[in-house]
């Protein structure tokens, strides 16, 4: 690459970085506040050094992890899986194929998981972002495709975007902090270069900064800028049909129209302008290693983001991007701090004692052991010797923590949710009463769920697409486990027109998932026989065999024995008036 197009390209990626790192500074700075929070560190500095040099305690009473923790265990426990429904009847065999190969990929390599620890960032921080990689190290020639949650405090957006599926997002950068052997190893034909780099600062991150734990000499900074440019496209028109082709096929199509036009004419070919997502990598802002079309799929961004609380409208990302920590913060000052001084005021005030004059008691040691944990003090006259009356903690204290109780929960889960019911009206309220409370308490929440699904589906397009580019018949053949049921090249190329991604339960494998659902549908009284309930289980072949034989066997003893039954001529004679005699023959 020529050196003056080498930093021009690495000084506007400096130049990105800086504009992206200032206008996500004040967020960047609440979300790490977020995460310290969620984990329990909920002191300022100075405060805790201020107690600490008093000798006075010092308590975090973590109200915020379980608020936080309830939402993604309800995502956890209640799982969808991605489903490929056909636009039409005909386009059933397509989805159900591409199905199969989403639910491979989300069960191969842990891929749910990877999709609600993006959740867990959302609740956390604001939003969390689940990338989808392509891998070579088990599949050198189609590659797997491998789900994982990204780092919050590594990924710098566009700070212009508004649209959830980053439409109008310019540009996405990636900060990593990588070992001189793993960015060798990503950019052989740059080793020797990466080895000669003296040292990487770490100063491009401006929160969870991981240089102060990790020697300089061993690691570098590597930046990647990932953006939307615009490149010529050629297509080929026949009826319905649009194929993307390339320059050599587009000039062959029009000598084709134009030598045999009776013939070819039907063909139209056209050029236009489309998107296309490219890449650019860099090295301590030294070394540009990559620098072209994205290796993955190369329409949309492999950041898909799962966002908390996101108001699009607010132009501040510090207000319009914020995760459930956010809302409690300031509660949970307030609730460490007055548990920390009622606690302080327990353990100072006299509890009891004794006043007692000089020489009115024979040994003052044994007076003052008997006092227990009372205190025992010396004085002039008081009339020799007199009890201590003990103090109470202010009743304004403790009042204040009940009220902070119940703002924890108006502000964020009620009650039901929080399984904090506790005597009333509410520990003997009847089974639906309790339902219909935690739906409610669920509805509060429900558009972080939406968003969830929202991100989830636009996974599901992508992996459509990356299926559709990177995966050839027999890569697909062996997932699913059977021949494909159609000319699979020619049919593909229209995927995105015949099939739409819905979610439906989680299952552990497609085969399961269909299971259950001929489960539930022979429990509500459709025609399901025993036999096809019994195919599409996930049992041995061996067990179903042994069940198939069972249930033939039982349903051979259910048949009447002998002959059946001739049915009794009915009389013409007894037939009404008004019927035919044709009719009842």
């Amino acid at each position: 690459m020529d050196g003056d197009v080498m930093s021009d390209a690495i000084q506007e990626i400096k130049r990105l970085r800086a504009e992206a790192q200032r206008e996500w500074a004040e967020w960047m700075q609440e979300a790490e506040t977020d995460s310290r929070y969620y984990l329990g560190d909920q002191w300022d500095g100075a405060d805790a050094a201020k107690l600490e040099r008093e000798g006075r305690p010092k308590l975090s009473i973590n109200k915020i992890k379980k608020q936080c923790d309830i939402i993604t265990g309800y995502e956890k426990s209640n799982r969808t899986q991605l489903r490929v429904q056909p636009v039409e009847g005909a386009d059933q065999p397509m989805s159900d194929v591409y199905s199969e190969a989403i639910a491979w990929v989300l069960g191969d390599r842990n891929g749910a998981h990877a999709v609600s620890l993006a959740f867990e960032s959302a609740i956390k921080l604001g939003i969390g972002w689940i990338h989808p990689i392509m891998s070579y190290d088990d599949d050198l020639i189609n590659g797997d495709i491998i789900i994982r949650a990204e780092n919050p405090f590594r990924i710098l957006p566009d700070p212009y975007f508004t649209e959830a599926d980053l439409s109008d997002c310019d540009y996405i950068l990636r900060l990593g902090w990588l070992s001189k052997g793993k960015a060798a190893n990503l950019y052989p034909e740059h080793a020797k270069e990466i080895e000669k780099i003296q040292a990487g600062s770490g100063a491009q991150f401006d929160v969870q900064n991981p240089a102060y734990r990790i020697a300089n000499k061993t690691h570098v900074n590597i930046t990647e800028r990932w953006y939307r440019d615009y490149e010529k496209q050629n297509y080929v028109i026949e009826g319905t049909t649009v194929r993307a082709i390339d320059d050599e096929s587009a000039r062959g199509f029009k000598e084709l129209a134009a030598a045999s036009p009776e013939e070819f004419g039907h063909l139209v070919v056209i050029e236009r302008k489309v998107p296309i997502i490219k890449m650019q990598s860099v090295i301590e802002d030294q070394i540009l290693c990559y620098d072209g079309p994205s290796p993955y799929y190369q329409r949309m961004y492999p950041f898909i983001p799962v966002f908390g609380d996101y108001d699009p409208s607010f132009n501040d990302w510090k207000w319009k991007l914020q995760g459930r920590v956010r809302l409690l913060r300031d509660s949970q000052n307030e609730a460490n701090k007055r548990r920390s001084q009622l606690l302080h005021a327990a353990m100072t005030i006299p509890l009891s004692g004794w006043y007692y004059e000089e020489g009115a008691v024979d040994d003052p040691k044994v007076f003052n052991e008997s006092a227990g944990a009372g205190k025992a003090m010396k004085i002039r006259d008081i009339n020799k010797v007199k009890q201590i009356v003990p103090q109470n903690i202010p009743a304004g204290l403790v009042q204040l923590e009940k009220m902070h109780d119940e703002d924890m929960i108006r502000m964020n889960l009620n009650a039901d949710l929080l399984g904090a019911i506790e005597g009333g009206t509410g520990a003997s309220a009847p089974g639906i009463t309790l339902q219909l409370r935690q739906r409610q308490g669920l509805i509060a929440v429900q558009g972080l769920f939406e968003n969830l699904s929202n991100a989830k589906k636009i996974l599901g397009k992508y992996l459509v697409e990356m299926i559709n580019e990177r995966w050839d018949r027999t890569k697909l053949e062996r997932i699913i486990g059977r021949e494909l049921p159609m000319d699979w090249d020619d049919v593909k190329q229209d995927a995105r027109y015949d099939v739409v991604i819905d979610e439906i339960i989680n299952s552990p494998t497609y085969r399961m998932t269909n299971f259950v659902i001929l489960t539930q549908l022979a429990q509500s009284g459709f025609p399901v026989s025993p036999q096809t309930i019994v195919k599409y289980s996930d049992f041995p072949q061996g067990m179903k065999d042994d069940i198939m034989n069972d249930i033939q066997q039982a349903q051979q003893a259910q048949q009447p024995q002998g002959p059946p039954p001739t049915p009794e001529t009915p009389n013409i004679a007894d037939a009404p008036m008004d019927v035919p005699p044709e009719l009842m023959a």
